[in-house]
């Protein structure tokens, strides 16, 4: 991936997505791979605002069965099985369980039902995958068994049993969006991060592009396309507003997840908790349910959702969220033991609420993801905004959104085939099969590099070890780290866009996945950073960091 302003700017696209999170990144996949022009912008680093706070699941709607709400569960099941087929080297299968008490809809006999249920509604769901990837029926445990697997918990505890059943887990997320981008590259796209869009352009009554600015240079320059695709997450009535046309704006919720040491092994778990959850939206009138979700060596814990905010920037201090996720988890698994200094990362984001029920008494999270055609409301053609409310159906809103786009300019275009062919780096057979392979071939590095290497990278790990061809230092590790190799920085200069030592630290690499790196490992960051990308002032770039700042790593 090259930054191209001039191509950005000289070009005129059919279609052009602002905004980079997980929903723009697919929206620019599928209309590439279609035969569109297409092209992206995004105000910070690529993921690096709500796309970047998420559990690392991705689900086949369980939860929607409580509303009976079988074709919504049928597309999030086709989504799970997708997002397994494209990434088989970032996308695993996660075992899940959620113990049963002896009361209504969680007792043993209810949720043993619904779980047979499930497998019924997902009969499809290992259709086309590896065996490594295939979803085992769920199944059910008893008191006994939970309690040996979970020694956490309080042996007084009333819990009767367990229901376990089988969804998927993204190893890494910011490569899911760096593999889907990539692929959009592969097919003609263009795209530029720290390129803000000002305001989308008009001609008469019509979306024609849009105004941008460069963040580095400060320069300005249009953007000239037949189709505005607005994928600006929490920022997308912002985006709106530039028109001069304003409608109904969404109210998002603060959603907060932390990751702290592994406290369970092997399996994600939801527990629930009395605890009174003061401002979480997310809380059913039973309780609060808290996931433990195994993440590399660590776990994550969420979600906590806080009070409605109008507008991104006044989302107020995290640090009571954090206070009741931390109470909520002592209370529910007390084998956890947490206090504030088990928190190593603090992941933040921002959803939106459901705009019908916002104004009735309790407000509740905006339940799947929507695509408003502003034709319809704001009198504004061939613009349409992408509103996201769950990573699992990022590219299914984005296949409907260019079937839209094409539909309108009269463009003939193919089926989408996002959903089965594999993104960049996903060209293997499994991760198992391809970290051998990367074992016996490289078989002087050790099992935590090739590991991550695998993980991160797949089919193209081979292609960032290349760039130690020329210097064999580069496969020596990072000042301060294990297992992360200098030439996976170079390759993130080079090939993936790194324009800022967090985009190296947060998303690009593992260095900053869990928490603070040293300074020696930031100092050499910096010092590459600067020979390969020829920093005049190497204090200057640092400073004007504005994704995620290093400091919200605890």
């Amino acid at each position: 991936m090259k930054r191209d302003l001039s191509a950005l700017a000289s070009r005129r696209h059919d279609v052009l997505i602002v905004g980079g999170g997980i929903y723009g990144a697919c929206a620019l996949w599928d209309a590439a791979h279609r035969g569109l022009k297409a092209a992206l912008i995004e105000k910070g680093d690529f993921g690096g605002a709500t796309s970047s706070n998420s559990m690392k699941t991705v689900h086949g709607g369980l939860r929607y069965l409580q509303d009976f709400d079988l074709p919504l569960m049928r597309t999030m099941i086709k989504e799970r099985r997708a997002w397994m087929t494209i990434a088989p080297h970032l996308v695993q299968p996660l075992r899940m369980l959620f113990p049963t008490d002896g009361r209504g809809r969680h007792s043993r006999g209810v949720l043993s039902v619904a779980l047979r249920v499930t497998d019924l509604v997902g009969y499809d769901r290992n259709r086309d995958l590896g065996k490594n990837s295939h979803l085992p029926r769920s199944t059910m445990l008893t008191r006994d068994e939970v309690l040996s697997q979970l020694p956490g918990l309080q042996s007084s505890t009333k819990i009767t049993g367990a229901a376990v059943w089988y969804d998927a887990q993204v190893l890494n997320t910011e490569q899911m969006l760096l593999s889907i981008l990539k692929s959009a590259v592969q097919r003609g796209a263009i795209l530029a991060n720290y390129v803000r869009a000002e305001s989308i352009l008009l001609e008469g009554q019509s979306a024609v592009g849009a105004r941008a600015r460069d963040l580095e240079s400060s320069q300005r320059f249009d953007i000239h396309a037949r189709f505005v695709v607005n994928a600006t997450g929490p920022w997308v009535e912002q985006m709106l507003s530039s028109t001069g046309r304003r409608r109904p704006r969404f109210k998002l919720s603060r959603a907060v997840n932390i990751v702290v040491p592994k406290i369970i092994d092997g399996v994600g778990v939801g527990l629930r908790s009395c605890v009174q959850m003061k401002g979480d939206l997310s809380r059913p009138r039973s309780g609060k349910t808290i996931f433990i979700v195994p993440w590399r060596d660590w776990s994550i814990i969420g979600t906590m959702h806080g009070a409605p905010v109008d507008r991104p920037e006044h989302v107020g201090p995290i640090e009571p969220e954090i206070e009741r996720l931390i109470s909520g988890v002592n209370e529910v698994y007390p084998g956890a033991n947490l206090d504030r200094s088990s928190v190593s990362m603090v992941h933040t984001g921002l959803q939106p609420l459901d705009p019908r029920r916002v104004d009735r008494g309790r407000p509740e999270l905006l339940r799947e993801s929507e695509l408003a055609d502003h034709e319809s409301d704001l009198g504004i053609r061939n613009l349409i905004s992408l509103i996201g409310a769950k990573y699992t159906s990022a590219r299914w809103l984005a296949e409907r959104a260019i079937d839209l786009v094409a539909h309108r300019l009269d463009i003939p275009v193919p089926p989408s085939r996002t959903g089965s062919i594999p993104v960049h780096g996903g060209q293997i057979t499994s991760l198992e099969d391809e970290t051998s392979a990367l074992q016996a071939r490289f078989s002087f590095l050790s099992e935590s590099v090739i590991r991550q290497l695998a993980q991160a990278y797949g089919s193209e790990a081979e292609r960032v070890l290349a760039y130690a061809q020329d210097d064999l230092s580069k496969l020596q590790a990072i000042a301060g780290q294990s297992s992360v190799l200098r030439c996976q920085i170079y390759y993130a200069i080079q090939e993936e866009m790194a324009r800022r030592p967090s985009d190296v630290v947060l998303r690009r690499t593992d260095i900053g996945s869990a928490g603070p790196p040293s300074q020696s490992t930031l100092q050499e960051i910096q010092d590459i950073m600067a020979q390969v990308l020829g920093w005049r002032s190497l204090s200057s770039d640092v400073e004007n960091e504005d994704s995620v700042p290093l400091a919200e790593l605890p």
